[in-house]
């Protein structure tokens, strides 16, 4: 095209922005003999010795000879395969829809030529195209209006008019032999290039494509070698294969046996626990000698059962029956289209096995801990201050609350305008001034989490402010009275009296903010999106439950999710009211 290759990368950049990573990765493996899936498509072979080799030479193009950077692959304009480079510093993309080279390339570059694609070990792109459907739940009349639409753009006349506005083969074969095809250059060498074609693999192929593009990003920054990506992704594309196959390849009749074997244990064990939990408790009040009186206590409390019945059984249907039947769900594979089917425990091992998860794991513990380790001596040396006689105490505690009862949203809205990396951020913009360079608060992986903990803080601070001033405000005078008599200084006296007897509210505190941190999703969601910012650098345990369940529409593994971070939340919160336990000293004094 006569680009001169050393102006630098933004150029080529400039040309080349709109590659997608996966359609580039799929026509090297073809190109290489490589195969996306096996023929039944039940397992993934992208990341065979063919695969590895199409993605180290993707990965050499954009990090060794600087062709591209990895930020540059998200536009739309380009759906290509390329780019090569010869000798001769020309410049050669393989684009599937001729035309839009033609509408796209040579107001950019000038002069283009077009010639079939080089071949390694084969020749092979791929091919894509749309297809129009009636929806068989329409109306009547809508079916036949939209059946008439379907004859009418079927039309020849209608489809040569559609190839030229829109650059795509019309999928009357007729005319394919159209002069205007034949004589035209771009088309000329796409319809050769369609003998060479491969179709995109139809199984479970939009969630695939999510799941392949992450990992082929984590190789084009450096943060995974081609081979442990491909690795990878194979592995949670094969959970979704699996899930498929039993899904849809099995015998119906089996598999609704087996879910009604697992319903029928399901409900069998429920049944078990609730007539375990009703014999315990009678027993126990038995061996206390108040059979007689609790009998009396529900006859007189009956009539208040009847007022708290609509509650309770608004509470059954709507949060108890959910709660038990996502754990039966947590056994299942469903994405909400194709039939259930019994995964046993396959879901949990997937999560446990799943690297992303433990990511989100280490996130969360380290935005709770962070949040922790700040607040907590902050809020203490506020509700210290703000005990003392001083003026505007009521005001200050207005202040210090007022981020408490703002919504998450708003404040993560605000936040983001603050935190916005470049010179536009208003934080960047204060640096600016004292001659520090702007920072990627949010894109930066080692900087992202601090700026989540920095507005979390911000947020609870005045909570836990009121919190600990409550705790203050209930230690008797008399302690510091007999503290003073016995020489005690300032120091002394917080160490040894106020901060033994702050220890109930600093355990309501730890646990209450150990569940919040444990369930954030809301700032997460708008600062960083479902995965968390770039590299999923601040994505949360429950940010990747959503993303399971709602993106890539896994609820069976969605709902394992939630039970492991149930247990998480039941052990943290066991070891925390066991480590802080109130001081047994001060209770006897």
């Amino acid at each position: 095209t006569g680009i001169d290759p050393k102006t630098g990368q933004k150029t080529w950049g400039y040309v080349i922005k709109g590659q997608d990573p996966v359609f580039q990765f799929m026509g090297f493996l073809y190109q290489n003999g490589g195969e996306f899936y096996n023929e039944e498509e039940t397992e993934a072979t992208f990341n065979s010795r063919e695969g590895k080799e199409a993605l180290r030479f993707l990965v050499d193009l954009h990090r060794v000879h600087n062709v591209s950077g990895p930020e540059t692959m998200n536009n739309w304009l380009w759906n290509t395969f390329g780019p090569f480079l010869s000798p001769k510093n020309k410049y050669a993309i393989y684009e599937t829809v001729p035309g839009m080279i033609k509408a796209g390339a040579i107001d950019r570059a000038g002069r283009i030529g077009v010639c079939t694609l080089p071949k390694r070990k084969r020749r092979g792109g791929l091919m894509g195209g749309s297809f129009l459907a009636i929806n068989k739940k329409s109306l009547p009349e809508k079916k036949e209006a939209a059946f008439q639409l379907i004859k009418f753009l079927g039309q020849p006349q209608c489809q040569k008019w559609l190839v030229k506005q829109t650059a795509s083969l019309s999928p009357r074969i007729d005319l394919w032999d159209w002069d205007y095809l034949k004589d035209h250059p771009e088309w000329k060498v796409g319809m050769k290039q369609f003998e060479s074609s491969f179709p995109t693999p139809s199984a479970v192929w939009g969630r695939t494509y999510n799941i392949l593009g992450e990992y082929i990003q984590n190789a084009l920054v450096g943060d995974m070698t081609p081979e442990e990506a491909l690795d990878q992704a194979a592995k949670e594309v094969n959970r979704l294969l699996e899930a498929n196959t039993a899904a849809t390849r099995r015998d119906p009749a089996e598999v609704k046996h087996e879910i009604s074997v697992l319903n029928l244990m399901f409900w069998a064990v429920i049944t078990i626990m609730i007539v375990f939990l009703v014999i315990w408790g009678w027993v126990s009040h038995r061996k206390r000698n108040v059979r007689s009186a609790l009998i009396r206590e529900l006859k007189t409390a009956r009539p208040w059962f009847v007022f708290l019945s609509p509650v309770l059984l608004f509470l059954a249907v709507f949060l108890v029956y959910p709660l038990l039947d996502s754990l039966r769900l947590s056994f299942l594979a469903f994405d909400g289209i194709n039939p259930l089917a019994v995964m046993g425990f396959k879901n949990y091992t997937f999560v446990l096995q799943n690297a992303k998860f433990w990511n989100a794991v280490w996130n969360t513990i380290y935005l709770a801990l962070g949040g922790l380790l700040i607040m907590i001596p902050l809020a203490v040396v506020l509700a210290v201050l703000i005990n003392e006689k001083v003026m505007g105490k009521t005001f200050f505690k207005v202040v210090y609350f007022m981020p408490v009862i703002t919504s998450y949203v708003a404040i993560s809205i605000v936040w983001q305008l603050i935190l916005n990396p470049g010179e536009t951020g208003i934080l960047n913009n204060a640096l600016s001034v004292l001659g520090i360079a702007p920072l990627g608060w949010l894109s930066d992986p080692s900087l992202s989490k601090p700026a989540i903990i920095i507005m979390d803080t911000w947020r609870w601070l005045g909570f836990v402010t009121m919190i600990m001033l409550a705790g203050l405000q209930g230690i008797p005078e008399s302690l510091y009275e007999a503290a003073r008599i016995d020489g005690a200084g300032a120091v002394q006296r917080f160490f040894h009296v106020t901060l033994p007897l702050l220890k109930p509210a600093i355990t309501f505190v730890v646990l209450t903010h150990w569940i919040s941190a444990l369930q954030a999703f809301d700032q997460i969601y708008v600062l960083g999106g479902v995965r968390g910012g770039i590299q999923r650098s601040f994505q949360t345990i429950v940010s990747y439950l959503y993303e399971v369940g709602f993106v890539d529409q896994h609820f069976g593994v969605a709902s394992a999710i939630a039970y492991i971070l149930f247990f998480i939340i039941g052990v943290i919160t066991a070891i925390n009211a066991f480590w802080l336990k109130p001081h047994k000293g001060v209770e006897e004094r």
